[in-house]
């Protein structure tokens, strides 16, 4: 296909969508077009299922129902539903999902056919929406034949738009012979003025003065958008060129993550959100119940435990006391038997040395007693 050709095309298909109100080709440029038509992905998908949906609102309910594709097949559900109902319109094959899918081929005849297919689709849409569009057949003018409205119709309403401008004010507005070349209003403004007293003119002194503050602060406002129009090209490329990485990236980041929930949704999801809710059971009063009174018997516990706490310890000081007593006791018994021995010990001295003294008294009179 020749450049000029397809040029024509793609402003062919970007004036109809235009004139659907399709949000997808607001403010795009011919190279949007192009992808959005020839290339496969999320985009051309979104807008197969606008134009079908705009087409009918059965058949959108028809392409956004999961249960609507076959359940055996591995194939993307939305493109399968989108194919089901391309087929069931006769835009194409049951079998011909590149034609839905947008595969990239190099050879002409698949461009020609996705051509076809999206024009004959167009066609579909848009001769639907004009025939159904009430607002449309409301505003046509009269004296104009279209061939969305019978001769009979466009007479009887050229004849009643006549009946209405020869009963409104028109004929008289346009039929006056003199003409006001200014208005009621203003014309009410000069004749006021002219009866009032006109205000002294200020001098020339003074309109001189504030042109010369003017002049000035306006030189200053201009050196200072200078300044700051020069540190803004400094600054101006290498931050727009991290801005808009940055931005690049986020939207990347953002697009792949939409894409992996859009695809998670309708795979995984979304035939979970079809079926009944679950039914409860009258169990939440017994199991509330059954709380209650285990925390009771916890609390119950826990007293108990503090009792027994609390006995262990005085039982514990007790033992500790009676324990103090007895060593004290004992001591005292011990200083006293060892008092005791002491004494003891020294009245057996005594009792040694005076049998001493008595044995050597005796044998010192044996002595004597001798001589």
């Amino acid at each position: 296909m020749a450049g000029v050709s397809k040029q024509q095309l793609v402003q062919s298909l970007k004036t109809r969508l235009n004139a659907l109100d399709c949000p997808y080709v607001d403010g795009a440029d011919d190279s949007w077009i192009t992808d959005l038509v020839f290339r496969p992905g999320e985009p051309r998908i979104r807008l197969l299922q606008w134009l079908l949906s705009k087409y009918d609102l059965k058949l959108a309910e028809l392409v956004d129902n999961p249960q609507a594709a076959a359940s055996g097949s591995k194939m993307d559900s939305r493109i399968q539903r989108l194919l089901y109902v391309c087929s069931t319109i006769g835009l194409c094959k049951y079998d011909d999902v590149d034609l839905i899918r947008g595969v990239e081929t190099s050879g002409s005849s698949a461009v020609k056919k996705q051509t076809a297919f999206f024009e004959q689709l167009l066609d579909v849409v848009i001769i639907n929406d004009a025939a159904e569009d009430p607002l449309s057949k409301s505003l046509l003018s009269p004296g104009i034949i279209c061939e969305s409205r019978a001769l009979e119709d466009q007479v009887t309403a050229d004849c009643r738009y006549m009946d209405a401008v020869a009963s409104s004010h028109l004929p008289a507005v346009m039929l006056k012979p003199t003409v006001d070349l200014i208005p009621h209003d203003i014309r009410r403004l000069l004749q006021k003025n002219k009866t009032d007293i006109l205000p002294d003119p200020p001098s020339v002194v003074k309109l001189t003065e504030m042109c010369q503050g003017a002049e000035k602060c306006l030189a200053g406002r201009l050196e200072a958008l200078k300044e700051c129009e020069e540190i803004e090209t400094e600054q101006s490329g290498s931050h727009l060129e991290r801005a808009s990485t940055s931005l690049a990236l986020v939207l990347g980041e953002l697009s792949q993550l939409v894409l992996s929930f859009t695809y998670c949704f309708e795979n995984e999801m979304q035939p979970w959100c079809d079926k009944s809710m679950p039914v409860l059971s009258q169990l939440g009063p017994a199991f509330k119940r059954v709380h209650h009174l285990t925390t009771e018997f916890s609390e119950l516990l826990q007293g108990l435990h503090q009792i027994h706490q609390s006995h262990q310890h005085l039982t514990e000081g007790a033992r500790g006391h009676a324990k103090a007593v007895n060593n004290t006791h004992s001591a005292m018994l011990v200083e006293a038997s060892q008092a005791a021995a002491n004494s003891f010990l020294e009245c057996v001295d005594i009792l040694e040395n005076s049998v001493q003294r008595e044995h050597s008294s005796t044998s010192l009179c044996s002595t004597q007693l001798k001589l």
